[in-house]
């Protein structure tokens, strides 16, 4: 029997960024803990100056496990509502984005709230932080990662997926959207490919929708500031949970979009957080295509 197996496309997802000049809780789920190395082994310092042709690759290999620590290109506490910096942080996120790592469930939030796990933070991110535009009100701006997978299924069964809605860098209020779903005509996947290379998907929406159940979790999210100080929440995990339904063999896709709020949430983010408040789906609506697309193989 065919098992539900999942490619992940490992590019930064759809990111947005705005602002106006002058202008005026999340959902965690458990995580499989990831086992950490250790040597556990010392020497002396006498003992290694006799053998000074090992001596390097035995510090080298008495290094394995060490604690990962964030550069200090920031002031600490710009992060320091966030859960603490992983010991095997860079070694985790170097096999993710290498592909070795494709289960985001297994990921906490000691993971997936750092900055530094979303790609282009040290490229991009770092230096609106280091030198922030004088004038300038960060005013809304939400990202997704990953921004599509690839899933191999069988025909009956379920299966479920997390994602990453996360306040793009600079942004300084706090952001209410709702989740939708719906199946695109057609779609071309930029980083993900289906096993047999294909990346393209052509599908009738009123004829595919039978064939899959979709559950988003949760249905309704605000996302908080990380100017200058990262909020705890500005990172915030999404479940997407599909029942296959016996569709023919082949390959579809299911997008995940957004929408505003509900009034009751939209009116009471806005009384808690007056100007600071804004509906994210304003700007969401320009990329042109869902926030995160799971391209299904049956």
């Amino acid at each position: 029997m065919k098992k539900t197996f999942v490619l992940l496309g490992l590019l930064l997802g759809a990111l947005l960024f705005a602002g106006c000049t002058n202008q005026g809780t999340g959902n965690n789920a458990s995580a499989t803990p990831i086992p950490t190395l250790t040597s556990g082994l010392t020497v002396s310092e006498q003992e290694l100056a006799k053998y000074p042709d090992l001596s390097e690759f035995i510090k080298a290999y008495q290094r394995i496990g060490e604690p990962a620590k964030r550069p200090d290109y920031l002031p600490s506490i710009v992060f320091s509502k966030l859960p603490p910096f992983p010991r095997d942080f860079y070694s985790v996120r170097l096999l993710l984005r290498y592909g070795k790592f494709t289960d985001f469930n297994k990921f906490g939030p000691e993971y997936w709230k750092q900055p530094e796990f979303y790609p282009n933070w040290e490229a991009q991110g770092v230096p609106l932080y280091q030198h922030p535009e004088t004038g300038r009100w960060g005013a809304f701006g939400v990202g997704s990662y990953p921004s599509e997978i690839v899933v191999e299924t069988p025909k009956t069964g379920t299966f479920e997926v997390p994602f990453y809605m996360f306040t793009s860098w600079s942004i300084q209020t706090y952001q209410g959207m709702s989740f939708t779903y719906g199946f695109p005509k057609s779609s071309f996947a930029e980083f993900a490919q289906y096993a047999d290379n294909s990346k393209n998907v052509t599908q009738d929406p009123d004829v595919v929708k039978n064939y899959f159940d979709v559950e988003i979790t949760p249905k309704e999210m605000l996302l908080p500031p990380n100017f200058p100080i990262f909020e705890q929440d500005w990172s915030q995990r999404v479940a997407v949970k599909v029942r296959v339904k016996n569709p023919p063999s082949g390959h579809y896709v299911i997008g995940i979009g957004t929408a505003p709020p509900s009034r009751a949430s939209a009116d009471k983010w806005l009384w808690q957080y007056r100007e600071r408040y804004t509906d994210a789906t304003s700007t969401m609506a320009d990329i042109g295509r869902p926030w995160f697309r799971m391209f299904i193989d049956v």
